[in-house]
């Protein structure tokens, strides 16, 4: 199905303590199951189970100092390896972050998701394909492919900024604690310390 990723090398832009300095490409290569059946999971032997054609896909990423948050958008690239190539259009804007946001997140004492970005796993605090839409048609440079100019990455992270601010007055682990004596039936109010 689906190659290695590959991972552009990362910027780490000096100076800019307490901003989102580091920024990184990631090439995820796409696939064509129907010509080339891949095997996992019954492709290419059981019916139905093909994981059909998809493009390459373009993801960028911010990061903060602490990486803890993390902004990426991804791009379809258009690029297909059956077919001929498409326009590329912006998919999904996704906030990754390392703590949980919702009093439900600390009652069933939830873990965090595999992530590539955030060292640990992270909680998806924010996501949308309208926003990440609108944002490529604003910033993003097609040409350009995965070399985008300063506007685009300085655009994504004032709104990795914006982001990062209001998932941290969200930060349920500094307000919730599981109840101790109701198992995980529900949740107490941190005290200050």
């Amino acid at each position: 199905m689906m190659g290695e990723w590959q991972w552009q090398p990362a910027v780490i832009i000096p100076g800019r303590d307490g901003l989102f300095r580091k920024r990184q490409a990631v090439i995820v290569p796409g696939w064509d199951c129907i010509a080339h059946p891949c095997g996992q999971y019954g492709c290419g032997k059981d019916p139905g189970s093909s994981h059909g054609r998809h493009n390459d896909e373009w993801m960028f990423a911010v990061t903060n100092e602490t990486e803890d948050v993390v902004l990426t958008l991804t791009i379809n690239s258009g690029v297909t390896p059956c077919c001929a190539p498409e326009p590329p259009d912006a998919s999904d804007l996704s906030c990754h972050i390392a703590w949980p946001t919702s009093r439900e997140q600390i009652k069933i004492n939830a873990p965090p998701q595999h992530c590539s970005f955030v060292r640990g796993g992270c909680y998806v605090y924010f996501t949308t394909c309208l926003g990440a839409r609108k944002f490529g048609e604003k910033y993003f440079v097609p040409e350009l492919k995965t070399e985008q100019p300063e506007a685009f990455w300085a655009a994504l992270e004032a709104r990795a900024i914006e982001l990062e601010k209001s998932a941290r007055s969200e930060r349920a682990d500094t307000k919730w604690a599981r109840c101790p004596h109701c198992d995980a039936t529900g949740t107490v109010a941190r005290k200050a310390t």
